[in-house]
């Protein structure tokens, strides 16, 4: 593995080929799946596999990873898996053969993000560099491979695997330049995962989350029907993909600045506020050419509740338990992930896509009123403690 360095450029390479594999695949699979002749139902479970292993594996992961000499090899051998699950989808396109590749390239995937997040938190806290830069890495490189792959589906549907299996190559490489990260319970101290959810603010932020992802989950899952269903195209769709991920970057050039003047709980609410208004003009719009502005909102949704936990995670959990606290956020948004992609596909077979974007909608700003409400009495209890 990698040399100690003072540079961001190794962390900026993994970010970037990371989030041109993984991502870049479940942007692109509903499409597959809506092509191979998978009914919607089955559409919502297969995509549920990767949130599911998430919530089953992640804390193991997690846990292990803390636990271990290095957590940089189990990103290694997460990202080899990857690449193995990826390049099984081209095979056979039949039920049982897809949801086995799912099943495979969900379980590996499932903690690949958080591990390598955690990895590079500590790696660019050591070298007091910002994350930032780094994460912005990862946009740009989702948003080019997103291009690319819109082009290369209009040909051949299959290519998006071997284009992302390719990028995920390159990211195995990456992955084991960056510097070693010990797992810091791998000698004699053992902190109990279950110190985690002693912080209620900390658990509130996780469920907040979780809820957000139902949402976000919805709207990734089933944005690509909703594009065909407008008359949308396929080499659109990759230029769309491209507009959402560089939408990301504003945040993420002034994402520190905003939070210190917002602070954490009026981010992510704003950010839920996005959400539901996305799920509206949605609703409203039904124009394929209106969606390039549209598409621009994305940069105020995931982005905000990944960056700015994983961040929160990095600097209030314990450094034995940093890996697990990210996986711990993982699963929770994998939770949020599964609900809206099981919940959405019976939903739009019951009420048609339409209506379940209004629902959506109208979830989505209710919950921001729940969390305010519950956010003020955690603080209460906190200020009489």
């Amino acid at each position: 593995m990698g040399k100690q360095t003072s540079s961001t450029v190794v962390f900026m390479l993994q970010s970037a080929l990371l989030w041109s594999c993984v991502p870049v695949v479940y942007s692109f699979l509903p499409v597959y799946l809506d092509k191979s002749g998978f009914r919607e139902s089955h559409i919502g479970i297969l995509l549920a596999l990767g949130p599911l292993m998430s919530i089953i594996l992640q804390p193991f992961i997690g846990i292990l990873a803390d636990r271990s000499p290095y957590k940089n090899t189990f990103l290694i051998l997460l990202n080899a898996g990857t690449l193995i699950s990826i390049l099984l989808f081209p095979l056979h396109n039949g039920l049982l053969h897809v949801a086995l590749a799912s099943f495979l390239l969900a379980s590996f995937q499932a903690a690949l993000i958080s591990v390598s997040e955690a990895i590079t938190l500590e790696g660019l806290d050591r070298i007091q560099k910002p994350y930032g830069p780094v994460r912005l890495a990862g946009t740009a490189g989702y948003a080019v491979v997103s291009v690319i792959a819109g082009f290369f589906m209009e040909k051949d549907i299959r290519s998006i695997f071997y284009l992302t299996a390719f990028m995920a190559f390159f990211s195995i490489l990456s992955a084991w330049s960056l510097p070693r990260v010990e797992g810091h319970q791998s000698r004699t101290r053992r902190v109990p995962v279950t110190d985690i959810f002693k912080n209620r603010e900390l658990v509130l932020l996780m469920t907040f989350s979780m809820v957000a992802h139902m949402g976000i989950s919805f709207y990734q899952n089933f944005f690509p029907l909703y594009f065909a269903f407008i008359g949308g195209t396929s080499d659109i769709l990759g230029i769309l993909y491209f507009i959402s991920g560089i939408s990301e970057v504003p945040f993420l050039l002034y994402a520190d600045q905003i939070e210190k003047k917002l602070g954490i709980h009026k981010t992510l609410a704003f950010s839920m506020g996005v959400v539901g208004v996305r799920f509206l003009l949605l609703f409203i719009i039904r124009c394929p050419v209106l969606m390039y502005p549209v598409m621009l909102l994305n940069g105020l949704t995931y982005i905000v509740f990944s960056f700015s936990l994983a961040v929160h995670i990095n600097k209030t959990v314990p450094l034995e338990l940093r890996a697990t606290g990210q996986t711990i956020h993982g699963m929770s948004m994998a939770l949020g992930r599964i609900l809206g992609s099981v919940l959405g596909g019976f939903l739009i077979e019951a009420i048609g896509l339409m209506k379940a974007l209004l629902v959506i909608a109208l979830f989505s700003l209710s919950a921001i009123a729940m969390f305010a409400a519950v956010n003020t009495r955690i603080g209460k209890a906190h200020t009489r403690s």
